[in-house]
């Protein structure tokens, strides 16, 4: 169980939908350690004049987090030969002015492309229209101080915009459907989708709220535009994407399409993910905000954590508070793993301690004894082979820094029957 540290803490940082402002719009959070999810809890009002609450559960609309699948699919249709990141946009868009020439996918994915950011704002736009908007443009279609490409960052829309519409040629599928079967059906991510169409409903998925909290223009996510958003998914599901950066399971299984990713560019920008550090730590992240939604997905590599915020609120965007509850995991030590289950003499034993704590603890026994043939590991890993009968008992401690925590283990090795 997390101390109240942790929990009155989150609480305190989501006071803006619970206590007396929980009939406002609200969201939830949900930690996770170790590859397991170790808190979750959902906050204020899904649908406010509805009365329907908050779900820890439900699927939520992600906004600009979607960059990060846009990105992935773009790596995998290039180890597929489909493309290169070094091609140059008008190699798949001939129809553009030539003042675009220099500019490479690449550029798209890092964000220093120099490409004008045309209306991308627009609600009700497919993202076929936000392309032909960008082609009006002609030879206003580029920044021109931001020339040459790769020089500036600048955040931009469009990219990835067109990156997704890219990712439909080269593949002759429509995105949602590649991104369905390369990367939602391969992770087991049965609850998500990429919303193309505005006749697609998604069972669950909680009103958005705009800044003064009024319901936006309509109740579902109505946008047909994807690529630079348009990901629709659950808490359980995005464990599951987040997981695959430590393991891949996408394309060719490689790590090496993780490292692609994960390689900053200017403004620390890699591939649809930010890459920084916070409390002196590497972090991984991405945030959204779009249709009176605000999410942010933070990866602590090091520290095999990850904070899920989702909420149906846009007015929260400058206090979002996914570091500020990391921080709070960060200078506790709390075990988060079970006790031990009953082990048996002479069959392979294995058991994975977890506890929170910057930097990650080490664990050791602290008193008592183990069952001969098991060892514990400096990582927390208890196994062997138990070679002997009997109870055994003892403190494990988790150290973080000087920070610690204990837990009693009391462990039985049964015979065989």
């Amino acid at each position: 169980m997390l101390p109240a540290s942790i929990t009155s803490g989150i609480d305190t940082i989501y006071s803006f939908a619970n206590g007396a402002n929980a009939g406002k719009p609200g969201g939830m959070v949900a930690v996770a350690l170790d590859g397991k999810i170790i808190y979750q809890k959902a906050y204020g009002m899904a649908q406010v004049a509805e009365g329907v609450p908050s779900d820890a559960g439900a699927p939520y609309y992600l906004a600009s987090t979607s960059k990060q699948f846009t990105a992935m699919a773009v790596l995998l249709c290039q180890e597929r030969g489909w493309l290169k990141t070094t091609d140059e946009l008008r190699a798949h868009f001939p129809d553009l002015d030539p003042v675009f020439d220099g500019i490479k996918l690449q550029n798209l994915l890092n964000m220093n492309s120099s490409i004008y950011d045309v209306g991308t704002g627009n609600q009700t736009a497919t993202t076929a229209q936000m392309y032909q908007t960008l082609k009006d443009e002609g030879a206003y279609g580029v920044v021109v101080t931001e020339r040459p490409a790769g020089s500036v960052y600048k955040y931009t829309n469009m990219n990835y915009a067109l990156l997704a519409l890219i990712v439909e040629k080269v593949s002759g599928q429509s995105f949602r459907r590649f991104v369905q079967t390369e990367v939602f059906d391969k992770l087991g991510m049965s609850h998500s989708v990429v919303h193309d169409d505005p006749a697609l409903a998604v069972p669950g998925q909680p009103h958005g709220y705009d800044e003064s909290l009024n319901l936006w223009s309509t109740a579902a996510t109505t946008s047909p535009a994807f690529g630079m958003t348009g990901v629709i998914t659950t808490v359980n599901d995005l464990l599951l994407w987040d997981e695959n950066f430590y393991a891949n399971q996408l394309g060719s299984q490689s790590q090496a399409l993780i490292t692609l990713m994960e390689k900053p560019s200017l403004g620390n920008y890699a591939c649809g993910l930010i890459v920084d550090t916070a409390g002196g730590y590497r972090r991984v992240q991405h945030t959204g905000r779009w249709l009176g939604f605000l999410t942010g997905h933070y990866r602590y590599p090091t520290l095999k954590m990850t904070v899920f915020v989702l909420l149906n609120r846009d007015d929260q965007r400058l206090q979002l508070p996914g570091h500020n509850i990391a921080t709070l995991f960060m200078n506790t030590v709390c075990f988060v793993s079970s006790v031990p289950a009953a082990a048996k003499l002479a069959v392979p034993y294995h058991h994975a301690y977890s506890a929170t704590g910057a930097p990650r603890p080490t664990y050791s026994l602290l008193s008592g004894t183990l069952p001969p043939g098991l060892v514990l590991s400096a990582a927390g890993v208890l196994s062997g082979t138990p070679t002997t009968a009997g109870t055994y008992s003892g403190v494990v401690q988790a150290l973080s820094g000087t920070k610690s925590a204990t837990q009693n283990v009391s462990l039985v090795v049964a015979t065989n029957p």
